[in-house]
């Protein structure tokens, strides 16, 4: 009884460190791409070097290549002392060069703001890396979807802390008190860290029971060997290039098709958010009740026909501000519980002695194909049209659907193994 108790604690405990790592990258995400940019062209810095701030998302497509290093520091130590120790010291970090940012001029320290906000990004890239690894040989399969409602969840609520609060904030107190008050924040969303312990007898993946035997030093080859991997980053790329054109260019189709800013602003607030959060705890009730792989389908064969939807009213000469919402708070809701879906797959593939790697590998692909879907998709709208666009969006997921449907099998196969 004491043993089970212990055990759902420890559980507990991680779950919370997951969340409050995850809304801290988000927050900083969402600052630096949304807040940053509408405060700097407010006190008069011009585009160009405002456009330099996309520069800071290269870290989050190019963080396999230090994962393997990362990933040998987090397995070297014992028990959960070395991920508690980059979790902790990384976040600490983040709130000190955060801490510098706030007392800076942003109009006149521009340069100075970016190159913290890189090492920032620098700094969450190797968090990211210790806490996905940490996850996926600490939670037992049937936790993992938590695991993803935590990381969706975090997201949401980052977006809320680093867009929306935080413009609020430096709108009433200014930029040095707004930014003081962000770190506050983020100190109080690493505490859980404080408290992780390995419990024994807890349940951990296959890899972690093994590891006290000599194993392989985690590297890029040995991930691109193993067949889950590649399954993976086909999985990834198929599922996730019509998510991405489509989520890049939905609020500038909206704004051209007449809604307005504040209306914007609204939909996106109230029923964006709410349809977010609802798909986040949906995509983590449905993957436990179905598994990743059904719901994956299922979410895919969904995404595809509001995508058809939205194709045929980009074809309309007027469309109704109703059809409109609706549309955006249906694919947001989907892409929400795509999302945990997608990502509890993921670390079923990643489930092995480098599984640290191997999900930095996964998830710098999807950052890649997300910054190269959001040229692209400007680019199809100004030569061809947003129909075009969802169009493709749509021939995409559906090709996706299929692959998946081919492989679940395979899929589930790897599941089984991984449990």
């Amino acid at each position: 009884m004491m043993h089970s108790t212990s055990h759902r604690r420890h559980i507990s405990l991680l779950l919370l460190t997951l969340a409050g790592v995850y809304t801290i990258q988000s927050t900083i995400g969402m600052l630096t791409l949304q807040s940053m940019p509408a405060f700097l062209r407010n006190h008069g810095v011009t585009p160009d070097k405002i456009g330099l701030l996309y520069l800071l998302m290269l870290p989050w497509a190019l963080k396999f290549l230090w994962a393997p290093v990362v990933e040998r520091y987090r397995k070297s130590g014992s028990g959960d002392n070395n991920p508690r120790r980059i979790m902790l010291c990384g976040n600490l970090l983040i709130a000190l060069l955060f801490s510098l940012i706030s007392l800076a001029n942003p109009a006149e320290h521009m340069p100075l703001i970016i190159a913290a906000l890189f090492l920032i990004t620098l700094c969450l890239t190797v968090v990211d890396t210790t806490t996905d690894g940490h996850a996926i040989d600490r939670l037992p399969p049937q936790h993992r979807p938590w695991s993803n409602v935590m990381q969706v969840g975090g997201s949401y609520l980052g977006a809320i802390i680093g867009s929306g609060l935080f413009l609020y904030l430096i709108s009433l107190y200014g930029w040095h008190i707004g930014a003081g008050m962000l770190v506050i924040v983020m100190l109080l969303m690493s505490l859980p860290i404080l408290f992780i312990r390995k419990t024994q007898g807890q349940g951990e993946s296959n890899a972690s029971k093994t590891s006290i035997t000599p194993s392989p030093r985690p590297s890029l080859k040995s991930a691109l060997r193993r067949t889950p991997v590649k399954q993976a980053l086909i999985l990834i790329l198929l599922c996730m290039i019509g998510t991405r054109l489509s989520l890049g260019m939905l609020s500038p189709f909206l704004v051209d098709r007449g809604v307005d800013l504040t209306q914007l602003g609204i939909i996106a607030a109230s029923g964006g958010a709410l349809a977010g959060l609802s798909g986040v705890l949906l995509g983590g009730i449905v993957v436990r009740k179905l598994g990743a792989v059904q719901t994956l389908l299922a979410v895919m064969l969904l995404e595809c026909l509001v995508l058809v939807s939205i194709f045929w009213l980009a074809q309309q000469p007027e469309t109704p501000l109703s059809l409109l919402s609706a549309a955006y708070v249906f694919i947001t809701l989907i892409t929400a519980t795509k999302f945990v879906a997608l990502y509890t797959q993921m670390m079923s593939l990643a489930a092995g002695i480098q599984s640290g790697v191997d999900f930095a590998l996964m998830q710098s692909a999807d950052m890649s194909i997300a910054i190269i879907c959001s040229m692209l998709g400007g680019l199809i709208v100004t030569k061809a049209s947003y129909a075009s666009l969802f169009a493709l969006a749509s021939l995409f997921t559906l090709a996706g659907l299929f692959w998946t449907l081919y492989k679940r099998h395979d899929f589930q196969k790897e599941n089984t193994y991984a449990q």
